[in-house]
């Protein structure tokens, strides 16, 4: 004889009992503290259940990280035959993470394995997936044996080597990594076709790596390149045309496929094999007679983009008379126009005011 002990917050106990064609006689007794009831209960129950019990569980994918989207094909199989009975809407209950799911029953009955399709679903994140159990509406007639008795419905448990869990690493990603940041060019100008990416990584326990396109807009949608293949690196080599301007744009991907939304550089790479030649140089100022202290503005005009990467050193040298002086840098850089200023000083005179470099 066996005893069980359970607490008064039990609904159930619940007993293996896989010795078919015999019947267990259950009592069930009151205790407090060191007393118990002075009688029980008796409960007859048929154990006519079947000897066959499910001895693994797996799946035919491999191993890996799976998205949302994935068909995950897992099998269950038994000591012998089973079968499903009419109507009999048998489910696998599958763990994943914090949550559980039914999955539906596919095929094998009549056979000791059955499949059950799972589709991966957004928020069924999981490190591994693992199955706890079968269901049905009514165990008694739901999965039978050749002999037509029911079986139980538990499934082989850790650490026993058999579970799902153990035999398989199938993790679960259905969220998209975090974008890469920070995404630039090395210089604003590229004097060769070549010209460099870089970018700061993101952060995602499955990262897989980036891929990397140019673009003409920085919505990374119009005249952009084929995307690179997938790789860890931080930093890429692209090309262009002369004379033309390119975004970058770098998407993250994750073990499960997952991406995140392509991210473009904030400004653009200007490609210019040769130097700009100056157009003209002239000034918004109406003509006239100026004094000291006015500014005049004197605006460069080249035939293509130019950058100024240090404006506290560059000036325009103009001819004053006796002292030549400097027009400081004012605006312009990455546009073909570039804005000096030039404050008339004292002895300062010019018929006709010229730029000389």
């Amino acid at each position: 004889m066996s005893q069980a002990k359970v607490s008064t917050s039990d609904s159930f106990l619940k007993i293996d009992a896989y010795n078919a064609q015999e019947d267990y006689n259950f009592c069930i007794a009151a205790v407090h503290g060191s007393l118990s009831s002075a009688s029980c209960t008796s409960v007859a129950i048929p154990a006519n259940v079947s000897k066959v019990k499910a001895v693994s569980v797996t799946s035919s994918l491999a191993d890996g990280v799976y998205k949302s989207g994935t068909v995950i094909p897992i099998a269950v199989k038994f000591s012998g035959k089973v079968s499903l009975a009419p109507n009999a809407n048998l489910s696998l209950q599958l763990k994943h993470g914090v949550t559980e799911s039914l999955v539906p029953y596919t095929s094998g009955s009549s056979s000791d394995t059955l499949v059950f399709s799972y589709t991966v679903r957004s928020g069924h994140d999981a490190a591994s997936l693992d199955a706890v159990g079968l269901f049905s509406a009514d165990s008694s007639k739901g999965l039978l044996d050749e002999g037509g008795r029911p079986l139980l419905y538990n499934l082989p448990a850790a650490p026993r080597g058999k579970s799902l869990a153990e035999q398989k690493h199938l993790q679960i990603d259905t969220l998209a990594p975090a974008p890469p940041s920070a995404v630039s060019f090395t210089s604003p100008i590229s004097a060769t076709l070549s010209f460099d990416v870089n970018w700061l990584a993101g952060s995602d326990a499955n990262l897989s790596g980036y891929r990397s396109k140019v673009c003409s807009d920085s919505a990374c949608s119009l005249a952009c390149s084929t995307a690179s293949a997938l790789s860890p690196s931080l930093t890429a080599t692209k090309s262009g045309v002369d004379g033309a301007s390119y975004f970058a744009c770098v998407q993250a991907e994750d073990l499960a496929a997952n991406t995140s939304a392509w991210v473009s550089s904030i400004a653009a790479v200007t490609v210019q094999t040769s130097a700009p030649l100056v157009s003209s140089v002239t000034s918004p100022t109406a003509n006239g007679f100026f004094k000291l202290g006015d500014v005049i503005p004197i605006q460069v005009i080249y035939s293509s983009n130019v950058y100024v990467t240090n404006g506290n050193d560059f000036g325009l040298t103009l001819e004053t008379g006796t002292i030549d002086r400097n027009a400081l840098y004012s605006a312009g850089s990455g546009t073909n126009t570039l804005t000096f200023l030039y404050t008339i000083q004292a002895g300062d005179t010019a018929s006709d005011l010229r730029s000389c470099g």
